[in-house]
C-alpha cells in the first residue's frame, strides 16, 4: 500500500539536531574539557620532573687556625660547580679551590655556593704564641702503694697557645702508674721515672714508692 505525502523524519543525536547551535556548543564544551585535562596532565608531569638541588657538604665543620696557616676545604657532591667566598677577608681569605688562609685575629665564615644551595663554615683565627719551654711542679715525688701524688705542668711563656696536650708515661708501671692529668699512683715499693712530653720536649720526675 502506498502512503502518499510521507515526510522525512530528521535524525537527531543526543537529542540535538546535528546542525543546531546546541550541537556546536556541546562540541566546543568537550574540546575545552579535553584541553583542560591535557593541560593539567602536562603540569603534573612537569612538577614530577623538576630538579631538586642536592645539599652541599664540606669536609670540615669548622676551622680553628693560627694567623698565617692555611687549610683546604672540599665540597661535595663533586659533580657540582662551586664558588667560595669569605665574609671577612681581614680574618680569612679563600680561593676558588677552597684554600683558606688565616690573615688576622677574629672570626668569620667561609661560604660555598652552587646554584641556590649554600654552606657556611665558621673560621676562627688567632695569633700564635709559641711554647718555648716547660717545667714540672716537682722534680721528685714520693708516695706509697695505693696512694697518689699529682705533678703539674708550667708553660713558658704561660700564655703559649700552641702547646700540645701533655703525654705522661711511667718507665716502670710495676712501681708507679701515671694518668693523663699527671696523677701518679704508687703500686709497690721501688723507684722509677715518670716522663711528660709536650711539643716533642720531655721533662721527668723521679718517683719513690715506700
Amino acid at each position: 500500500m502506498l502512503i502518499e505525502n510521507q515526510k522525512s523524519i530528521p535524525v537527531r543525536h543526543c537529542g540535538l539536531d546535528p546542525q543546531s547551535p546546541g550541537r556546536s556548543r556541546v562540541k566546543r564544551g568537550m574540546t575545552g574539557f579535553l584541553f583542560f585535562l591535557l593541560l593539567f596532565a602536562g603540569c603534573d608531569d612537569y612538577e614530577r620532573k623538576g630538579t631538586v638541588m642536592p645539599a652541599i657538604t664540606v669536609n670540615e665543620h669548622s676551622l680553628n687556625m693560627f694567623v698565617g696557616e692555611w687549610a683546604l676545604l672540599t665540597a661535595s657532591p663533586t659533580e657540582l660547580n662551586f664558588t667560595w667566598t669569605s665574609e671577612d677577608t681581614d680574618v680569612a681569605t679563600v680561593d676558588g679551590n677552597g684554600l683558606v688562609m688565616a690573615t688576622g685575629d677574629g672570626a668569620t665564615y667561609v661560604i660555598v655556593r652552587s646554584g641556590d644551595a649554600t654552606r657556611r663554615v665558621p673560621v676562627t683565627a688567632i695569633t700564635r704564641i709559641p711554647l718555648l719551654d716547660f717545667s714540672l711542679s716537682a722534680a721528685t715525688a714520693t708516695t706509697s702503694p695505693r696512694s697518689i701524688v699529682e705533678v703539674f705542668v708550667i708553660l713558658n711563656p704561660t700564655d703559649a697557645n700552641d702547646a700540645s696536650l701533655p703525654i705522661w708515661r711511667s718507665l716502670d708501671t710495676d712501681i708507679a702508674t701515671v694518668d693523663y692529668r699527671g696523677v701518679i699512683t704508687g703500686v709497690k715499693a721501688g723507684n722509677t721515672q715518670v716522663i711528660c712530653t709536650i711539643n716533642g720536649m720531655e721533662k721527668s720526675v723521679s718517683v719513690s714508692v715506700n
